[in-house]
């Protein structure tokens, strides 16, 4: 291991894991404060190699991909977590680009009455609304490219990927403004963040305030709310690498 390496590491129950980023190389220590059962501190000197570590996030068992459970069933102190990177990816970004490919996780929070009509169906007018706007701001970018993976357990995930990234923010950009009506928001460590700007920001909320049927776009808003998805913390990063490549076109 070393520094920048992302490690995953599950509680002792097994009903969560912890994801964390190794921001320093080992330290020798004298030992780890413990306490005893009569709540007196004693140092356990079996431990004597530690490493700085930014915790990233903990996530329960039943939101992260069955996937994970081979790498968490291991007999091994340590594990290579390299063939899992897809779904350790997923636990921690909604946005983000990697080997030149985009990807856009949409985490449903709905645990009960998940229809099928309603999630297949809302995405489809999703995304037929995305490809309007692409169309109406001249961008050369089709969502037909984008292929998606599904692991519906309710709650779930839907994975948007592809190399179209203009397309992929766009639609995750539009689940923000009919998640919450607009395009400010609190992250989830209670930040908020308004994105109301020039640019393509606004040009989405002129696009969704100028359309005729907007009895369609209020049904597909209540749609998209039922379904509880969680804004993506990572808009700013989604904005960035929109504007990035605009600029390079």
């Amino acid at each position: 291991m070393k520094t920048g390496d992302y490690v995953v590491i599950p509680d002792m129950a097994g009903k969560s894991i912890a994801v964390g980023e190794i921001m320093s190389e080992v330290e020798h220590i004298e030992g780890i404060e413990m306490y005893r059962p009569d709540g007196k501190i004693y140092v356990d000197r079996e431990y004597q190699r530690s490493r700085k570590m930014r915790w990233v996030t903990v996530a329960r068992k039943d939101s992260f991909s069955p996937y994970l459970y081979r790498l968490l069933n291991t007999h091994l102190t340590i594990s290579s977590a390299n063939a899992y990177s897809e779904w350790i990816d997923g636990l921690l970004f909604n946005f983000y680009k990697k080997n030149e490919q985009y990807h856009y996780i949409i985490n449903i929070k709905q645990r009960y009455g998940l229809s099928a009509r309603t999630v297949y169906g809302s995405f489809c007018e999703l995304l037929d609304l995305a490809d309007e706007f692409l169309r109406e701001e001249g961008i050369e970018e089709s969502i037909d490219s984008i292929d998606t993976k599904i692991a519906l357990r309710s709650p779930g995930v839907i994975e948007l990927l592809g190399m179209t990234g203009s397309a992929i923010a766009v639609i995750s950009m539009m689940v923000l403004f009919l998640n919450g009506g607009g395009f400010k928001y609190k992250k989830k460590d209670g930040t908020e963040i308004n994105l109301y700007t020039d640019g393509v920001i606004k040009r989405l909320n002129e696009f969704f305030n100028s359309r005729k049927d907007r009895i369609i776009k209020s049904e597909l808003a209540a749609k998209i709310k039922n379904l509880e998805i969680e804004n993506a913390d990572d808009i700013v990063e989604i904005l960035n690498s929109v504007n990035e490549k605009n600029q390079n076109e």
